[in-house]
């Protein structure tokens, strides 16, 4: 079903979903979740949904309760050597390689958790990059 791109729109879908019986919510990464990560994580929350988001700035600003991330630092850096073969080492696009970036981070935010009254796991705590004041 198509959503207006008005954040209402998106709060009103999250609430809907949540009325079918929905435990959890996957965002994505497309822009529309970005540009309206705070309607949809205070939706998600007002509906004790639990919140993975694949996108940090979602994650650190939006509120999302957990995610495998690539930092926008190191997608910034990938970007940067691509654009440098090009332009500086004359090489031409089509010969650079496509690569991806090999390690998400898990990240876990703490305030997110708390406010579903939910503890994350132990095991998840270890490995994670648990954010406990998130921007935003």
């Amino acid at each position: 079903r198509c959503v207006s791109s008005e954040s209402s729109g998106a709060g009103a879908l999250v609430s809907a979903i949540a009325r079918q019986g929905a435990q959890a919510l996957y965002t994505g990464s497309e822009q529309f979740m970005v540009d309206h990560r705070m309607a949809v994580m205070r939706a998600a929350t007002a509906n004790r949904l639990a919140t993975f988001s694949p996108h940090e700035q979602v994650l650190r600003e939006g509120h999302a309760l957990f995610g495998l991330a690539v930092g926008m630092e190191s997608l910034g850096r990938l970007t940067a050597r691509k654009a440098a073969a090009v332009l500086l080492s004359g090489a031409a696009p089509a010969s650079v390689p496509v690569d991806t970036l090999a390690r998400p981070s898990l990240m876990i935010n703490m305030p997110a958790a708390a406010a579903l009254d939910l503890y994350p796991p132990v095991a998840m705590l270890a490995r994670a990059e648990v954010l406990r004041n998130p921007v935003g």
